[in-house]
């Protein structure tokens, strides 16, 4: 059995009382942490938060200070308390062939800075042959800058896994569910994505290995 250390299991039995109790309260803030039911757990304790729980790590903090190493959406907190990866396409995607297929949002999308929301995109199919999209039974979509295109934020969290195809014969259009996270991938705009008009992309696993973008489309982050 594994001995605990005296100077940890304090701090470790008020944690788990507020794990708990915060997975209670806000299941939905809370998406990775040391299980509660191990009698001791050795420090520092790795905690991640949804982006919009900036006070609740402000409190982790407070109480538990280096017992703890907290991350709030994609960042490090507090600001600066080591060296945040940026995230970056590990599968970069190529421009459309815009007449080949089109990407649009099935109608205006409007968020509050910090949630997710799942809208939907429709996909129209404008070559001669049958296009076939794999997802996982959405897209993910990632917030861009509108001037630069770089990207700014999206969804963080685990996903299933199962392969679910939407095909759209020559001409036709498919709906498909659209995955939209408001979490900031960059330090200097805060934890969420700012209020304001950003730019949308849908990246498109194509059944014949390609991986497309169409153009920007948009979405309002709102207070």
């Amino acid at each position: 059995m594994e001995s605990s250390d005296p100077a940890a299991s304090e701090p470790w039995e008020r944690l788990r009382h507020d794990l708990d109790e915060l997975g209670l309260v806000r299941p939905r803030v809370l998406q990775m942490s040391p299980t509660t039911r191990q009698q001791f757990c050795h420090p520092p304790f790795d905690i991640h938060l949804s982006a919009d729980a900036e006070e609740v790590a402000e409190r982790l903090h407070r109480s538990y200070g280096r017992f703890v190493v907290l991350r709030v959406g994609a960042l490090r907190y507090p600001p600066g308390n080591g060296t945040d990866e940026l995230q970056e396409d590990r599968e970069p995607a190529t421009p459309a062939d815009p007449h080949e297929l089109r990407a649009e949002l099935d109608g205006p999308l409007h968020i509050r800075r910090g949630q997710t929301a799942v809208h939907h995109v429709d996909v129209t199919n404008l070559s001669n042959g049958s296009l076939k999209v794999h997802t996982n039974g959405q897209i993910t979509a990632k917030i861009i800058d509108p001037v630069t295109r770089t990207t700014v934020g999206g969804y963080l969290g685990f996903q299933t896994l199962p392969l679910v195809i939407f095909t759209a014969g020559p001409a036709e259009t498919v709906r498909i569910p659209l995955l939209v996270g408001t979490a900031s991938f960059r330090p200097d705009l805060g934890y969420t994505v700012p209020p304001g008009i950003w730019g949308l992309m849908a990246p498109l696993l194509l059944g014949d290995g390609r991986r497309l973008v169409c153009e920007p489309m948009t979405v309002t982050i709102t207070d």
